[in-house]
């Protein structure tokens, strides 16, 4: 949750830290945590109805909201179908797939790519850290790292 509050809505005005003046009464930030939306939701609530919408996991869900018979909901979540079954969607939605993965596997491996002078003090520190994350992995990672060292690199 964003906020401490039972509230899924939340309105911010940017003030002045010390005077509390408000700086523009034009200006605001809206939040809506979409796990705090409530169940119970009017069709006449358009707001509510979207939110509902973003917020919608399922199938079941996305019917509910069919069947709520807003003609807009019904035309937003059919052109939600007719996009989602194209298989150009089918493909990009892989290759996104694929590329959070690659970058989830780089942030994992991230220190591994360190240029350490073999046998100083980072490689002594590194191998404390990755002994005390995971004991299992210690030593083939350190291996793997003393692969990618440059002895010729000057600190």
């Amino acid at each position: 949750m964003l906020f401490d509050c039972k509230s899924y809505y939340s309105f911010f005005q940017p003030l002045e830290v010390t005077r509390h003046t408000l700086l523009s009464d034009k200006m605001g930030f809206h939040f809506f945590e979409l796990p705090k939306l409530p169940d119970d939701i009017s069709q006449e609530n358009m707001l509510m109805l979207w939110l509902a919408l973003f917020k919608a996991d399922t199938e079941e869900e996305l019917e509910k909201i069919k069947g709520m018979e807003a003609p807009i909901m019904s035309q937003a979540i059919n052109a939600y179908y007719t996009i989602t079954a194209s298989s150009e969607f089918r493909e990009k939605e892989q290759l996104r797939t694929r590329v959070c993965l690659k970058i989830h596997s780089c942030h994992l491996h991230a220190p591994l790519y360190g240029r350490f002078v073999p046998h100083s003090v980072n490689v002594a520190q590194y191998a404390s850290l990755i002994r005390d994350k995971s004991p299992a992995n210690c030593d083939a990672q350190l291996t793997e790292s003393n692969f990618k060292t440059h002895s010729s690199t000057r600190y």
